[in-house]
């Protein structure tokens, strides 16, 4: 079985990335179980997961669990929802949508995948100060992009520092994903963005207010 964590504070994102992972399993929609409550979660609510959990599939070779809004789940609950895990079915995908992945025992986190959709800019509170100007560009207007690119760019050198500071704080972050279980694609991406615009201003001569604004513009 695999287990997985879905984290976004985005609702609707968690759902269909969950709706994606059963369809490339190829789990018919017959044999996909959802528990979303419009409270909190209790343990006779994963009680009843764990039967389905243990059932046969009902149109193919898998089937899936999937529990909205993970976050609400009681301690007693969780508890009852780490038992399924550490003796899982080979033929079910339990799927944890979440907002928070500190609300769940680090014990369940540790039995799941982690997959983080939220980009760095959707959390900005929790950026390190280097990256919120960042962040705060992302959610600018193209104008302000632009603007932006235009004061930053005026200079090889200004862009490159800029550049440059994105880089290593975007890196620190990235690493300390990697060591807590909890990678971001998306911050790999950032990064990757990042470290390409950095090596065109430095490598050839287009113009670093284009390249800042391509990469802005991007974001």
């Amino acid at each position: 079985m695999q287990s997985i964590i879905v984290s976004s504070k985005d609702t609707q994102k968690r759902k269909d990335y969950s709706a994606t992972i059963c369809k490339e399993q190829g789990i018919s929609p017959f044999d996909i179980t959802v528990l979303e409550q419009e409270k909190s979660i209790g343990i006779e609510d994963i009680r009843n997961v764990q039967k389905s959990v243990y059932l046969k599939p009902y149109k193919g070779d898998k089937k899936a669990v999937i529990i909205r809004d993970g976050q609400t789940i009681t301690h007693q609950a969780q508890n009852a929802l780490l038992k399924v895990l550490e003796e899982p079915p080979q033929d079910t995908i339990i799927i944890l949508e979440t907002d928070k992945p500190d609300s769940l025992l680090p014990t369940i986190c540790s039995r799941c995948t982690i997959i983080q959709l939220d980009t760095p800019i959707d959390n900005i509170e929790h950026l390190p100060q280097d990256l919120q100007a960042l962040a705060v560009l992302v959610k600018a207007s193209i104008g302000e992009k632009l603007k932006l690119a235009q004061d930053m760019g005026k200079s090889k050198e200004s862009a490159l520092q800029f550049l440059e500071q994105a880089i290593i704080t975007s890196h620190s972050l990235l690493l300390e994903q990697i060591a807590n279980g909890r990678w971001q694609m998306a911050n790999g991406k950032l990064l990757q963005s990042l470290q390409h615009s950095y090596t065109l201003i430095s490598t050839t001569n287009v113009t670093p207010r284009f390249a800042l604004e391509i990469l802005f513009l991007s974001l």
